[in-house]
């Protein structure tokens, strides 16, 4: 039996913005204002966007229906019983342990997952199997290219405002916001920070394999955050290729925090709320 849950697709609706004078701010003075809903919201926890949903977001606002990375995979707790190193027994008491794994949801009977990963330097073509994580995993993989975000309808925007949409985990200088954000200049280019719209904060860390030892952890900014700003002159039309070659698919994380080898902070260009 197919679980219903994965062709399910859940509707989104665009909140309206109103300028807030009257709230408090962590940034500076002189940059205050940031924009905030009236009322309840309510978020949709690790939602996913296909790429022509994405598109059309990034391109005209548009809105389409989403899924949930939830309805996708079945929690799996596993119960066991921890050993002795020397005997390999399980001889001792209070070593009973229970740990919540995670599998793909089944779907015409067979579990089946897939990831996109891009990568340089590896010579890998047509398709193959591989072990893949710290566990050594095996999977197929399929050498494909990536498809791209198709933003040349931007070049006819008269809009003054620009927004940045984060397609992963971003590390910032200053928490949950990048210095050059607050100064309003980067790559030669100059505007203002009107607002953004995060979610909860990540905190990354991983193994160094190199160093052998644990990476420092930091707080990110999530996928999916949004920031808004406005052009001090000229239009998204004007300065399109200045726009595109800063900000579009590159990634704006603080390089001095993480490795942007890493796939940090990449972000995408749409047109401003």
């Amino acid at each position: 039996m197919v679980d219903e849950r994965v062709n399910k697709r859940y509707s989104i609706e665009k909140l309206k913005l109103v300028k807030d004078t009257e709230g408090c701010s962590s940034l500076e003075e002189k940059n205050l204002g940031m924009f905030v809903h009236k009322g309840e919201v309510e978020p949709l926890e690790n939602g996913l966007i296909d790429v022509q949903g994405l598109t059309n977001y990034l391109c005209n606002g548009s809105l389409c229906k989403v899924i949930k990375l939830s309805d996708h995979i079945c929690k799996e707790p596993k119960v066991g019983i921890g050993r002795s190193d020397v005997t390999r027994t399980s001889g001792d008491t209070g070593k009973l342990y229970r740990v919540g794994l995670q599998r793909p949801a089944s779907r015409d009977g067979q579990s089946r997952f897939e990831v996109v990963v891009e990568f340089e330097e590896m010579p890998l073509v047509g398709s193959g199997i591989l072990r893949l994580g710290g566990e050594g995993k095996c999977v197929s993989y399929l050498a494909e290219r990536i498809p791209e975000i198709n933003i040349s309808s931007l070049e006819k925007s008269e809009n003054n405002r620009f927004k940045l949409y984060f397609l992963t985990p971003a590390v910032f200088d200053k928490g949950w916001i990048a210095s050059w954000m607050e100064t309003g200049e980067y790559k030669g280019l100059g505007f203002n920070f009107l607002g953004a719209v995060v979610g909860k904060p990540l905190y990354l860390g991983g193994f160094d394999i190199k160093a052998r030892k644990p990476k420092i952890m930091r707080k990110a900014v999530p996928a999916g955050s949004i920031y808004n700003f406005e052009l001090k002159e000229g239009t998204v039309k004007s300065r399109f290729e200045e726009l595109k070659n800063a900000f579009h698919g590159k990634s704006l994380a603080d390089e001095s925090l993480c490795s942007i080898r890493e796939g940090y902070g990449i972000a995408y260009l749409g047109v401003g709320e």
